[in-house]
């Protein structure tokens, strides 16, 4: 009844299957386009971000998995992590074919952590400085994301560097997102 209030042009179907919910969600995303969980269940500790069912769903699931908040924040960005691995150019267009739709900006960021990554200290002369890092880093950002901004030329990005772990540096993000890619 709620899905159908929210949208009613949609199809829904209903249909009560029993077992662990995360193993079973995990089954049915197989077939599924895209896999929609709360951001808490019932169970919870207090003070995690995610429960641990859209935690374990979020990090196993084959396709694109929302964690969907109690409270949504609909006029904020679309955040992305974009490393430039070749894994993350789904998420990347995704985040980009999101922000299309949504009429939002994206904001695409790359986080670093430890003293210089692999890939920059190759680049980096003998002697360096962190802005010396600072700025590989943002070229490759940059460099990751040119594929598919210019499939999306309305989308309006907001690059960002930013050294520290990348869960942590995505979770921070989180607070002003509407989406988190």
């Amino acid at each position: 009844a709620y899905a159908t209030a929210a949208a009613p042009e949609v199809a829904v179907t209903a249909e009560v299957i029993p077992g662990d919910p995360a193993p079973t969600l995990l089954e049915e995303a197989r077939r599924a386009a895209l896999l929609v969980v709360g951001e808490r269940g019932r169970g919870g500790f207090a003070g995690l971000l995610l429960g641990s069912v859209a935690s374990h769903v979020a990090a196993h699931a084959a396709g694109p998995v929302i964690v969907a908040r109690e409270t949504p924040r609909p006029g904020g960005p679309v955040v992305v992590g974009a490393d430039g691995s070749p894994g993350s150019a789904p998420a990347v267009e995704f985040a980009f074919a999101e922000a299309a739709a949504r009429g939002a900006e994206l904001v695409a960021i790359r986080a670093w952590h430890g003293r210089v990554p692999r890939e920059t200290e190759e680049n980096l002369p003998l002697i360096y400085d962190a802005g010396d890092v600072q700025a590989d880093q943002a070229r490759r950002l940059t460099a990751s994301l040119a594929p598919t901004r210019e499939r999306y030329p309305q989308v309006v990005v907001r690059e960002r560097v930013r050294h520290g772990r990348a869960a942590r540096v995505l979770v921070e993000e989180s607070a002003t997102a509407q989406l988190v890619v």
